[in-house]
């Protein structure tokens, strides 16, 4: 039986970690979750922490940190995480690091992370590949106006909705969440480097030669 690979992703906003991150899952066939994710699917629920998650995400606020692990290590728990699972944002700090740590070894095999996956993109270059994103808020088609731009400038192809920017998606809310990345992540990656899991991509390549690299990476390590 191959060993699980626990993986988590990091990488600055921009760097393309939800579309590697999906097809990161359908290669090695182990699941792909985010901390935002699961904050939504809790939310929905008609639960009374579902419903303080829905509150405090209206609000803008950081749910407590021990929400937070709970959700996630209640995800680990499901059987499809036995071959391993990737997590996409999370741990986001110090303290769910540390929780992480505690936690994966009374998880079946007990193995611990083996492998942290950092997709490394320039501040200037992420906030190139934000900047220029345009959301459909009819069918949510999203577009870029350099990259993959609208037959008609402004129109979505699908629905002929008039396309929009996102507020977060504006140069300086992007080096606003760009700073509190370098400043959350930064002591993480030390601690993993420690442990010899990390493994640092370029992410400013084509989504299939990152890819490979990603993969290549994960089965060597």
């Amino acid at each position: 039986m191959a060993s699980p690979k626990n993986i988590l992703l990091f990488g600055p906003q921009g760097s393309g970690k939800g579309t590697q991150g999906e097809k990161l899952s359908k290669h090695f066939t182990i699941p792909l979750f985010g901390g935002g994710e699961l904050l939504r699917e809790e939310a929905a629920k008609d639960t009374e922490r579902g419903r303080f998650v829905g509150e405090v995400l209206k609000t803008g606020a950081l749910l407590p940190n021990e929400i937070t692990n709970a959700l996630v290590f209640d995800r680990l728990k499901k059987p499809d995480t036995e071959d391993g699972f990737i997590s996409d944002g999370y741990p986001r700090n110090k303290i769910q690091e540390e929780a992480l740590r505690a936690f994966l070894p009374t998880l079946r095999g007990g193995a611990g992370i083996t492998h942290v996956i950092v997709l490394e993109l320039s501040d200037d270059a992420a906030i190139v590949r934000l900047a220029g994103r345009r959301l459909c808020p009819k069918c949510e088609a999203i577009y870029h106006i350099a990259n993959k731009p609208p037959k008609k400038e402004g129109v979505c192809d699908a629905c002929g909705g008039k396309l929009i920017q996102r507020s977060d998606d504006t140069p300086e809310a992007i080096r606003k969440r760009l700073g509190i990345y370098h400043a959350d992540t930064a002591p993480l990656l030390k601690d993993y480097e420690r442990d010899g899991v990390v493994v640092r991509i370029p992410a400013d390549g084509e989504i299939t030669d990152v890819f490979r690299r990603m993969v290549q990476a994960i089965e060597e390590k």
